[in-house]
């Protein structure tokens, strides 16, 4: 059963972090009461191979390229950051709220080993699309920009 708020929501300010979000909404009664999912959110994504290369897009609509960052990690391709809510600072009652903001985390496992130093990332309209060249070496920690 999920229970429906009935309280006036506020827009709030930014949040500084992950923690900081997770800390002004924990006890957040504006959401509803009752959740089946998780605390945080999970962009989509879509992962596929050519013979060369690995591509990863994910969904990510409504965040500034600035609020992401993308991490390679032995055999995994680590997307975080944050969507922030904006709104005009106007108090508004919601009658259905299915956006998600806040903080998410998201974790691939790569089906091979990829070349750190021949890896795109590319943001645009709302995807984020990340290329990466196969390779026979694994590397331990790698910070992908984003173009």
């Amino acid at each position: 059963m999920i229970v429906k708020s009935q309280s006036i929501r506020q827009c709030g300010s930014g949040y500084n972090s992950g923690d900081d979000f997770f800390f002004s909404n924990f006890f957040n009664v504006n959401r509803p009461a009752i959740s089946f999912k998780a605390i945080g959110w999970r962009p989509q994504t879509d992962m596929y191979e050519t013979e060369d290369e690995i591509v990863v897009v994910a969904e990510l609509a409504g965040i500034d390229q600035k609020n992401l960052k993308v991490i390679l990690e032995k055999d995994a391709l680590v997307i975080r950051g944050i969507r922030r809510e904006e709104c005009a600072h106007k108090k508004r009652q919601y009658h259905d709220m299915e956006i998600e903001y806040g903080p998410f985390i998201k974790t691939l496992k790569l089906p091979s080993s990829v070349d750190c130093n021949n890896v795109k990332a590319e943001y645009k309209h709302g995807f984020l699309e990340i290329t990466m060249k196969k390779s026979d070496v694994s590397h331990e920690r790698f910070e992908i920009d984003i173009q």
